[in-house]
């Protein structure tokens, strides 16, 4: 349960830093969350396919246009959505 609660905090922090703009720290808890999920899960392809979206995650930019944090925010919401129901 602590590390389940790590997590979402993490996913959180990843959100409040990707609406307020703060690059690094969204890059910082893009790599904690990875941390966590290969912590919490057993390896498969349901692992592998979040792990790949973090990635695509950690190559955006943060000087974006709105329609773009829009697909950031919903891919964060997801997984957290799907850490709740377990990969």
């Amino acid at each position: 349960r602590d590390a389940e609660a790590a997590l979402a905090l993490e996913l959180a922090l990843a959100r409040s830093a990707l609406t307020s703009g703060d690059e690094k720290a969204f890059r910082r808890s893009l790599a904690r969350i990875d941390t966590w999920l290969v912590r919490l899960y057993p390896d498969g392809p349901t692992l592998r396919g979040e792990r790949v979206r973090l990635a695509r995650l950690r190559k955006l930019e943060l000087d974006y246009e709105l329609p773009l944090a829009g697909a950031a925010l919903k891919q964060l919401q997801a997984l957290r959505h799907e850490r709740r129901d377990g990969p």
